[in-house]
Order: structure tokens, then sequence, then C-alpha cells
């Protein structure tokens, strides 16, 4: 048995919103730019920050959390930052379990985080897959199916890994 989940950073209206402001903001910066210096045209400074933002904003429409979980252990990479999955095995965990969390107290918000609890990959929401480690290091890998996972993880973990 397999189970596996992809989860892109992208939500439509978000970030529309906040792409149509972003770049009403530079437009309208390097228009006053450069009417306060006089100049007929944009300046280099402002179209650079103007493809910044483009590419930042780009960036996030492509980034995304991939994970699965199959009799071996749980893969993720979170894409592009990760080109190739990390595969944990279930020998290196002593538990593994489906909770709620706080993202922006446990961890400081999404993304790749390290927190007080640990690290932790995640695009949206505040439940996750928790990961314990036998060295006592701790991970989490955000999901928006909890109940899909709820029901895989007992029927593909070791023994009593899961609870």
């Amino acid at each position: 048995m397999q189970f596996q989940e992809t989860q892109y950073f992208f939500k439509a209206w978000p970030w529309a919103l906040f792409t149509l402001l972003s770049m009403l903001g530079v437009i309208g910066t390097l228009v006053d730019v450069s009417a306060w210096l006089g100049a007929p045209k944009l300046s280099a400074g402002g179209l650079a920050a103007t493809g910044i933002l483009i590419v930042l904003v780009a960036g996030i429409f492509v980034m995304r959390l991939d994970t699965s979980a199959d009799q071996a252990g749980i893969s993720y990479r979170m894409w592009p930052f990760q080109q190739r999955y990390t595969l944990v095995r279930w020998s290196d965990l002593v538990k593994v379990e489906v909770r709620t969390y706080k993202p922006i107290r446990e961890y400081g918000g999404w993304g790749m985080r390290v927190g007080k609890n640990g690290r932790a990959l995640n695009v949206w929401g505040s439940r996750g897959i928790q990961l314990y480690f036998k060295d006592g290091k701790k991970l989490l890998l955000g999901t928006q199916k909890p109940a899909d996972w709820e029901t895989v993880l007992p029927k593909i973990t070791p023994g009593n890994l899961s609870k």
C-alpha cells in the first residue's frame, strides 16, 4: 500500500490579491520615483525591483510539498528547493501521529521552518504528520488530508509506531 499527497502554496484568491497589490505598489513607486527624478522612463533599479517581485510571485506558484508513505517509510520534498525525496525509514522513528498544530506559534509560519518543536515543512492549514525520531528530533509534515493519513498510517507502519 502507498499513499501520496501533493500540496501547493498557491491558493487562487489570496495570491491573486497579493500579486495585484504588490504590482500596484511597485508600479506606483516606480512612477513616483521616475517623475521625482524628472526621468521620462523607469530606472534600472525600479525595473530590477519589479523583476524580483515577479520572480518571487512566480516561485510561490510552483512551490509544492510532496509527501508519500509506504512500507519503507515516509518520503518528502519541498520542490523546487529539494529536487530529490528524503526518505525517513520507519526504523528511524519511535512514533508517528497526525496532529493539529499552531503554525505561527510553534514554527513561525509556513514553508521550511525550524521552531521550538523541531523542523516543519508545511504550506497551508494547521494539521500535520508529526514524526518523532529515535535521536529525539522531530519533523512535522503539513497535510491537507489528515483523515486519509489517519486511515493509512496504521496499515503501513510497523508495530505500535502510530496511534
